[in-house]
């Protein structure tokens, strides 16, 4: 073999092994999302989490600015996203933990 055919070899790899592990994660992660039947709609209780941790951090974020605790908020972004995955976390831990 030459060198082209083995950096043809190399450069397939990494596409061929993302794709097995997609398959495989697939797979494996299809029993681990539970259903939440809202209105006849059935919809990934991570999905109910995120929206509802969105929610709260926008009430907490309303609640801070309205007391004035925003302004001491030293990085607000990172502050902010941390709330959301906080709520988000809880949320899933409330409702759907067993």
């Amino acid at each position: 073999m030459d060198y082209t055919s083995y950096m043809q070899i190399w450069s397939s790899f990494p596409r061929a092994l993302a794709g097995l592990f997609l398959v495989v994660s697939v797979l494996l992660m299809g029993g681990c999302d539970p259903l939440v039947n809202i209105e006849g709609a059935f919809f990934p209780a991570w999905l109910v989490s995120g929206v509802s941790g969105l929610i709260a951090m926008l009430i907490t974020w309303a609640i801070f600015r309205r007391t004035g605790v925003d302004q001491y908020v030293l990085v607000r972004p990172l502050t902010y996203v941390c709330l959301l995955i906080m709520y988000t976390c809880l949320t899933w831990l409330v409702l759907y933990a067993h």
